[in-house]
């Protein structure tokens, strides 16, 4: 499942082990690390290789796709957006941007082309995705893809935060209206 969804702004690929040392060096901020569930810190250069090598696989049998999301007009790594656990009809999806990229409508856009990309290729796909409760930015983000809580709150561990942090859990299922508006991204 290789491919690549180009946005005005962005390019979403899957990674390639030549992306380890952008990915490291981006990702290697406390700030971040703090508010993904999967991310350490420090995000030492054969860790980030590792994770791309387990996603390349992961992507193989046909469960996720994380992606890179490159600047399109230099082409520099400036984040990740993924879909996981692709089953039954349902998946989680996740994303983060380096810091220097914060508050530019990168992680929207990101994540509102690969909706609208699962949506075309695989039809209604319900999406589920949590943010931490001291992350409102992230929230803004999903609310902007049509995200909606669904009461649920659970305690997701954080390697970045070395515990269990409290998670507002939010879903958008197919036929929402803002499916409408991601269709023609």
């Amino acid at each position: 499942m290789d491919f690549s969804i180009e946005t005005p702004r962005l390019i979403l690929c899957p990674f390639v082990e030549a992306d380890a040392p952008a990915l490291a060096a981006l990702s290697n901020d406390d700030a971040i690390a703090r508010m993904v569930c999967s991310m350490p810190h420090p995000h030492a250069p054969l860790l980030a290789e590792g994770w791309i090598l387990i996603q390349a696989a992961n992507r193989a049998r046909g469960r996720d796709a994380a992606l890179a999301i490159f600047d399109r007009a230099s082409h520099v790594l400036i984040g990740s957006v993924g879909a996981h656990g692709l089953s039954d009809g349902r998946c989680e999806v996740g994303y983060w941007v380096g810091r220097a990229h914060w508050g530019l409508g990168y992680a929207s856009e990101a994540l509102q082309a690969l909706i609208a990309h699962v949506w075309r290729r695989c039809g209604g796909v319900t999406f589920s995705a949590g943010h931490f409760c001291d992350n409102p930015a992230s929230r803004r983000v999903l609310e902007k893809a049509g995200f909606r809580p669904t009461g649920a709150v659970e305690r997701r561990f954080s390697l970045g935060r070395a515990c269990k942090v409290e998670t507002v859990i939010m879903e958008l299922e197919p036929g929402a209206p803002v499916q409408q508006r991601l269709a023609v991204a």
